[in-house]
């Protein structure tokens, strides 16, 4: 054995890491509910990576941080959703007991 080999094998990438980016991706750019499932798969990939099935990987781990960034707005716009209906009935209420 020379120098330049080593004496551990190099660990494969998660094998969804592709998948866990192109969710986060799409969870900021067209579909914010997608990134709570690039969260969840890219946690699990990364309990596998911390246990040493796999090396640590750039796309999972951004995929990941856009799956949390998506979801983090789907909550933010589900809330303002909400906060705007309470909105329209408490006006709506109010005029229809304004008006008799």
């Amino acid at each position: 054995m020379n120098g330049s080999q080593s004496h551990f094998q190099q660990l494969p990438e998660p094998p969804n890491a592709t998948a866990v980016f192109v969710l986060g991706l799409l969870s900021l750019i067209m579909c914010a509910p997608l990134g709570i499932f690039a969260w969840v798969m890219g946690s699990s990939a990364q309990s596998a990576v911390r246990a040493g099935l796999y090396r640590n990987s750039d796309l999972l781990n951004a995929g990941r941080i856009m799956g949390i960034i998506g979801t983090v707005l789907f909550i933010i716009s589900m809330l303002g959703v909400v906060l705007w209906l309470v909105v329209v009935i408490l006006f709506v209420g109010f005029g229809a007991v304004a008006a008799a």
